[in-house]
C-alpha cells in the first residue's frame, strides 16, 4: 500500500489494540497488540518520512 503524501498520522491505544489514521482516515490499520509498560511507539517505514 502506498500513499502518495503524508499529512497526518493519528494513533489510538488501548490495552490491547492500536488504530492507526492516516491523512484523516484516508487509510486505517487496525491491530492487536500486546503492550509492555514503556509509554512509547516506535514508527518505521521503508521510504523516508517528512
Amino acid at each position: 500500500m502506498e500513499i502518495s503524501e503524508l499529512e497526518n498520522i493519528q494513533v489510538f491505544l488501548d490495552q490491547s489494540t492500536a488504530e492507526i489514521f492516516v491523512n484523516n482516515g484516508e487509510k486505517v490499520f487496525t491491530f492487536k497488540a500486546f503492550f509492555t509498560d514503556e509509554k512509547g511507539i516506535e514508527i518505521e517505514s521503508e521510504q523516508t518520512i517528512l
